[in-house]
């Protein structure tokens, strides 16, 4: 199941991870073709949702900002950098009251 890369496609997994990110919140997706996941946010009124790919979550990208919340696509594969990048960003999450 885990080897077939269309495992969990049409379930509607991505559609419930953008329903319920936090307001402003960072929703990675896992290539660089972001017209699904922003027409999807558009449908489902998310549009304060900032939707970037996998490539650009790194180090550069998080530098300075504060999040509301970092949301990975369930199709994402995160490389060790990936990771190293998310422990930092868990770190400058904020409630988006404050």
């Amino acid at each position: 199941m885990l080897d077939n890369p269309d495992y969990g496609r049409g379930t509607g997994r991505t559609t419930k991870q953008i329903q319920t990110a936090p307001h402003g919140a960072v929703f990675v997706w896992c290539n660089s073709f972001l017209d699904y996941p922003t027409s999807l946010a558009q449908k489902l009124n998310r549009t304060d949702l900032i939707i970037i790919r996998l490539s650009q979550f790194d180090e550069q990208y998080i530098h300075g900002r504060n999040f509301t919340g970092v949301i990975f696509d369930h199709a994402c594969h995160l490389s060790e950098r990936n990771w190293r990048t998310l422990e930092v960003a868990r770190r400058r999450i904020k409630d988006n009251n404050g």
